[in-house]
């Protein structure tokens, strides 16, 4: 079976000696794509998730220090061609054909190795502008996911990139060319997926997953190349990710208005009885504060124009310890800490009147 990952960078190389990286903060044009992958049948998805890429499309990076001036080379790189092998290397013990095993060590975890192919595509510029190479570096790596349950609809875990390995032999422009990453390399790399079911059990599984990966790259121009006399060793660190936040279908988007209460008629308060994820209390109704009404986002349309949400102020309950959130929406995936309850939305018509 064969997984393909990439992820995209631009690194720029100026220079003799060290080379220094620097984040630009320019974003990329690559996109990610969505990346759903089929139920293995138990309820989950095997990982790497199959068909999907790792990109890193919202930074850029440049490797800086002397070649001539007004000249780089620049490199893009492809992280692809995921094959389950008996040669790959792995920390525990692969059945023939196979990617993942269970972590011993953490129960519900995963440990996952496999074989890849690092594509680099450099270009020269200035005075390398005849310099065009495409490079095929292979490359070991082993993966450790968190727990997660099968059958869940929504699975979120963390996962580790423990090892990412691979080297170049008998090129005639790099004498040497390593990339590594990884915990196990020294080379923090942290992640974490999100699997969520995109319809009933036995569906398939939308896939959001990142992982932060600290590399290392040491190269060594050959004597007699365009290269003569180029060579060091450099750490940075880029976000890869694969697939899209999955966002429940079904809803309209809505902008919300604060308002004031004309009191015509007066707003009695009330108490009333609510039952949520995360408490059951009563809670005090003050008075409506915001007006949400279905707005068309980015053409996205609208699927119900008459339904619109009243939101009244409460006096509701706080929560202690207060609890952790990840939150999926079209913007990406948010972290957040629930703490207290301060509003109460609820299905609503609206008419258009006059002001007094």
């Amino acid at each position: 079976m064969i997984y393909r990952q990439s992820f995209g960078q631009r690194l720029r190389f100026i220079g003799i000696g060290l080379l220094a990286i620097g984040l630009l903060g320019i974003t990329s044009p690559a996109v990610a794509d969505p990346c759903e992958v089929v139920d293995d049948g138990t309820g989950t998805i095997a990982l790497p998730p199959a068909g999907c890429d790792y990109l890193s499309p919202d930074e850029v990076h440049e490797i800086i220090d002397g070649l001539p001036p007004d000249t780089t080379i620049e490199l893009a790189a492809i992280h692809k061609d995921f094959i389950c092998s008996d040669r790959a290397e792995c920390s525990q013990l692969l059945p023939p054909g196979e990617c993942e095993v269970p972590d011993p060590d953490v129960p519900g975890g995963h440990v996952d190795c496999f074989e890849s192919t690092l594509e680099l595509s450099l270009t020269g510029t200035g005075a390398l502008e005849t310099f065009s190479r495409t490079l095929f570096v292979p490359m070991q790596t082993e993966v450790h996911t968190g727990p997660r349950t099968p059958g869940d609809g929504v699975q979120d875990f963390d996962t580790e990139m423990v090892q990412l390995q691979g080297e170049l032999f008998g090129d005639p422009d790099f004498c040497t060319l390593r990339v590594s990453a990884g915990s196990n390399n020294g080379l923090p790399s942290p992640g974490h997926t999100t699997l969520t079911r995109l319809g009933p059990p036995g569906s398939d599984f939308a896939v959001d997953s990142f992982f932060d990966i600290t590399y290392q790259i040491e190269y060594v121009g050959c004597p007699g190349s365009q290269l003569e006399g180029f060579g060091a060793t450099t750490q940075g660190t880029i976000r890869m990710s694969a697939g899209e936040p999955a966002v429940p279908e079904g809803l309209d988007h809505f902008q919300c208005w604060q308002v004031k209460d004309l009191k015509n008629p007066p707003f009695d308060k009330r108490v009333v009885s609510l039952a949520d994820q995360f408490v059951t209390s009563d809670v005090e109704v003050k008075k409506l504060f915001v007006v949400c009404a279905p707005a068309d986002k980015d053409g996205s349309g609208i699927l119900d124009s008459e339904t619109h949400q009243c939101c009244y102020k409460t006096k509701g309950p706080k929560l202690d310890p207060t609890a952790g959130v990840a939150v999926i929406d079209q913007f990406g995936r948010h972290e957040a800490a629930v703490k207290k309850a301060k509003f109460l939305c609820q299905p609503c018509s609206k008419t258009l009147i006059e002001l007094p």
